[in-house]
């Protein structure tokens, strides 16, 4: 699906302009604040269970002593949010540009969304790029916190200051541009215990085919070295060195349990979003 003609980089330079188009693609995929079905001392009643020793005096329910002659403790349903944190590749390559769109812009947009959605059904979210961080928090308030963060946004070269948490859904939007080793090491870092990792892959569909003229100068946005190249002369070599990037990066991810989500650049969609949703509710509620 192209992108919506009204999503341009001109109306994504300010959190309030950010915030427009993260709720117009938001709105029908809303599924409403959710609980953990988790037993403990909520306040609506759910089942009895025997009485074992340690448990607390205090849950035992008297009247079923009267009953039966036999203890048995109250349980019931409490509910439980979940957490998210967005964790967004801001290294120079992400400044690639096909049409109206850096990679850069459609990262914006899909954080803003994502997090719109996670925070409006009540769950808490979190902000990390490669040189800031937004504390995990609930609320709409952190919504316009994280989407004022995303609206200056720049590039940079500094590299990951992520400090590992736990019992988390780590969303990583990135393009993969890097080596296998240095996503493996990444990947490592960044799962702490009961954390859940996705990545959301940005891709171009130009950059998937080497759709470009003959002699084309191309620049390494990560290390500024420039490149004349007959596009169509290597086409073949290209795409071919490319799956099988891919297929590394996806064995890779598979080798880690990591969910994964491919973006075309040409693609910040409702439908789109709501499938990365779907795949956070799948995830955390497992």
């Amino acid at each position: 699906m192209p992108t919506a003609p009204f999503i341009l980089p001109s109306l994504i330079d300010t959190a309030s302009k950010l915030e427009w188009i993260a709720k117009a693609l938001a709105k029908g995929i809303l599924l409403g604040k959710h609980s953990s079905r988790t037993l403990g001392q909520g306040m609506e009643f759910e089942q009895y269970r025997p009485y074992v020793q340690g448990d607390d005096l205090r849950q035992l329910d008297w009247k079923m002593y009267a009953k039966s002659g036999k203890y048995f403790i109250r349980q019931s349903t409490i509910e439980a949010n979940h957490s998210m944190e967005l964790l967004i590749d801001n290294s120079p390559s992400m400044d690639y540009q096909e049409g109206t769109h850096t990679k850069l812009d459609i990262a914006k947009i899909i954080a803003a969304t994502l997090s719109y959605a996670i925070l409006r059904q009540g769950d808490s979210a979190a902000l990390t790029t490669r040189d800031q961080h937004i504390h995990l928090r609930n609320g709409m308030p952190q919504w316009h916190r994280i989407t004022d963060r995303l609206s200056h946004m720049s590039t940079t070269t500094d590299p990951y200051s992520y400090a590992q948490q736990s019992d988390r859904m780590l969303i990583w939007i990135t393009d993969l541009y890097d080596t296998a080793e240095a996503v493996d090491a990444l990947i490592r870092s960044l799962q702490g215990p009961g954390t859940e990792l996705m990545v959301v892959h940005i891709m171009g569909d130009r950059e998937a085919e080497l759709d470009f003229d003959a002699e084309t100068t191309f620049i390494d946005l990560e290390t500024g070295d420039r490149m004349q190249v007959d596009a169509p002369r290597y086409r073949d070599t290209y795409r071919e060195r490319l799956q099988q990037h891919l297929q590394r990066m996806s064995e890779l991810l598979l080798s880690h349990s990591v969910h994964y989500h491919r973006v075309s650049m040409t693609d910040p969609s409702p439908e789109m979003i709501r499938s990365i949703v779907s795949s956070y509710h799948q995830i955390s509620m497992a």
